[in-house]
């Protein structure tokens, strides 16, 4: 996984100029950045490494339930970036959407874990005492 995040954070450091090379005039970091051919590009590779992310998932089928879900949770995680990326230059909301999190969904997914957390717990906070 250290690959997937060196390569990526590569993309985006300014000194490589590997965003700015997708301007119009090749020096403008954000017009690189909204633009189509990066956004492409981003999107194939997201795509690439979502691929090989679904190889390891079907790899994992074998071990636990905790590697099927985490890999198939990052595989989705993938392919909705990569759809997040290619809407990037023509329907810019619609990318923002994919790609956040909403805090409502956040909070109550928070809020749920922590139901189930205290119901799993051996002793629940009026038996336990200091």
């Amino acid at each position: 996984m250290a690959v997937l995040w060196l390569s990526l954070g590569v993309l985006f450091v300014p000194a490589l100029g590997i965003v700015q090379s997708y301007s119009s005039t090749g020096d403008n970091y954000l017009e690189g950045l909204m633009s189509e051919g990066f956004n492409g590009a981003l999107g194939v590779y997201l795509i690439g490494w979502g691929l090989a992310i679904f190889v390891i998932l079907i790899c994992s089928m074998k071990t636990n339930i905790t590697f099927i879900v985490l890999f198939a949770v990052l595989d989705a995680a993938f392919f909705v970036f990569a759809a997040a990326h290619f809407q990037v230059p023509t329907n810019p909301a619609l990318a923002t959407t994919l790609q956040k999190v909403h805090l409502l969904s956040d909070t109550m997914l928070i809020s749920r874990l922590a139901q189930v957390e205290h119901s799993l717990s051996p002793c629940s906070s009026s038996t336990f005492s200091v």
